[in-house]
């Protein structure tokens, strides 16, 4: 009881410094915040896990907002507000269980799905569906067909339903909630809001070298306390890795709304230092690397040029491939006391040649072949660290191609848009989530599917989608309204000019 207390204790000061954060740069977190004060003493005082989530979702109940953009504002301060491993199993008569809840798909449910019957405005045009619509549906419904012959039907539709929970609510909410450029910027500073929260969580846990917000995670051989250079690695309500990148893409977001917060130079570098010194005490080299990547995807929309922006791309698209080369030909012994960068070799290499004898539908079992059992750690697992292989590995290319096609199509889409935007000097929205896109991209390639890594993918493929969708109509909006150019007639051709009609304005 007297850790309880404790823990409870150090999670309200995370809190109040927050709150001492947001208010002096302007942020605000609104009920979201108020969520996080009234969820500590559930998490850290009550036992039963299905008691904290049923709890925490009579909480997001009662607190939501009506409006649809302030609406998605909150989910995404609610998710991280309960730790990823608080789950339960939901009884139903006749079967084991019905579905898995946890903290994220609770929020899904009680906060996202009523905004799937909002009636939309009249003045905003119905949104037709794209690929990216059919490819998370059809993703959904072809890996819970997998799962059902591998296991049986009940398991199938009890996978679908997660699924469902998982990716098909929370992308077409989004991206139906979001429908004026005022909305994208609420939902963006709500996510920045919640990425200053976790980070003074994560600063109070670094002071302390506690991570208080596991105090209760179920023992396993993940819940064993992780020191890097003699510093204890946070996960706080995540794990290190979405922790990690939830710091990275505040800090990017930062770069676009530093000037909408009005924010000085003092304050937005400390709030810089703020943000980053979380992101190294998750020790997350995956969200490092993904940081480093997204900046420099924003930096090439600040060039005017074309023929330089041109440049700059084919740049960084030479610089990733060097440094992937490097990084699975070079003997890392040496600066690697850890071995991961050996083991993730391996991991390819393995996996690669897996992949070609299941080319087309993968194998869900593919752990129990024993194929991979030379890559047992000393913890006693394989560790699948790369979404890319975890996904080719269960379900195949079909599965790989449906699955990221959601995120390709939000990261061409807001690529054009991005250049469109640059030519005008303007580093739009679509340039900031682009640079996010291609740091989570860069993330899965060090982690699997674990914690809110996956949350928090496809929720930068449907602000993303929102986010492109809206610089089209204004684009089209401004071709549409420009006057068309005058005829331009030799001063030595009178009789022709006067023959000519005049513009049309």
């Amino acid at each position: 009881m007297g850790a309880s207390v404790s823990a409870a204790i150090y999670a309200f000061a995370a809190l109040g410094l927050a709150i001492v954060v947001l208010r002096t740069v302007h942020l605000d977190a609104g009920r979201g915040l108020f969520l996080w004060l009234l969820s500590i003493p559930v998490v850290f005082l009550v036992v039963d896990p299905l008691t904290i989530l049923l709890t925490t979702a009579a909480l997001m109940l009662a607190l939501a907002p009506l409006s649809a953009a302030r609406r998605v504002a909150f989910f995404l301060i609610a998710v991280p507000s309960v730790p990823h491993f608080v789950h339960a199993d939901l009884p139903f008569p006749g079967i084991n269980f019905l579905a898995v809840v946890s903290n994220s798909r609770i929020a899904v449910v009680v906060i996202l799905l009523p905004l799937l019957f909002y009636a939309r405005s009249p003045d905003r045009p119905k949104l037709g569906w794209s690929l990216a619509d059919f490819a998370v549906v059809a993703f959904a419904a072809y890996t819970a067909a997998m799962v059902a012959q591998a296991l049986n039907v009940t398991s199938g539709f009890r996978f679908f339903a997660e699924q469902f929970m998982i990716l098909i609510v929370p992308y077409m909410a989004l991206v139906r909630a979001i429908d004026s450029d005022d909305a994208l910027e609420t939902c963006l500073r709500g996510f920045l809001a919640c990425a200053v929260i976790l980070a003074a969580v994560t600063f109070i846990s670094t002071l302390k070298q506690w991570d208080f917000y596991r105090l209760f995670e179920p023992p396993s051989v993940m819940g064993i306390p992780d020191y890097r250079g003699g510093l204890l690695r946070i996960s706080a309500t995540a794990n290190t890795h979405s922790l990690g990148f939830y710091l990275a893409a505040g800090m990017l977001l930062l770069e676009y709304l530093k000037h909408r917060m009005s924010l000085g130079f003092i304050r937005l570098n400390l709030l810089r230092a703020f943000l980053f010194i979380g992101l190294f005490a998750t020790g997350s080299r995956g969200a490092m690397v993904g940081l480093a990547l997204g900046y420099g995807v924003y930096a090439m929309f600040a060039m005017r040029s074309t023929v330089l922006r041109t440049t700059y791309f084919v740049g960084l698209l030479a610089g990733v491939m060097a440094g992937s080369v490097w990084l699975f030909e070079t003997d890392h012994s040496e600066i690697d006391p850890y071995g991961t960068f050996d083991y993730r070799k391996q991991l390819l290499i393995t996996s690669l040649d897996y992949i070609r004898s299941h080319f087309l539908f993968g194998n869900i079992g593919f752990m129990s072949s024993g194929k991979f059992d030379h890559l047992v750690q000393g913890q006693g697992i394989i560790d699948i660290t790369n979404l890319y292989l975890q996904i080719a590995l269960s379900y195949g290319f079909v599965g790989f191609v449906l699955f990221f096609s959601v995120f390709l199509q939000s990261v061409y889409g807001l690529l054009v848009g991005a250049w469109r935007e640059a030519r005008h000097g303007d580093r739009s929205t679509c340039a900031v989530l682009l640079a996010i896109l291609v740091g989570w991209l860069t993330l899965v390639a060090t982690t699997s599917d674990v914690a809110l890594t996956v949350h928090l993918g496809i929720v930068f493929a449907a602000l993303g989608r929102a986010a492109y969708g809206l610089s089209a109509k204004r684009h089209e909006e401004v071709v549409r309204v420009r006057p068309p150019s005058p005829v331009c007639v030799p001063a030595w051709q009178p009789a022709l000019a006067r023959k000519l009609p005049a513009p049309q304005i």
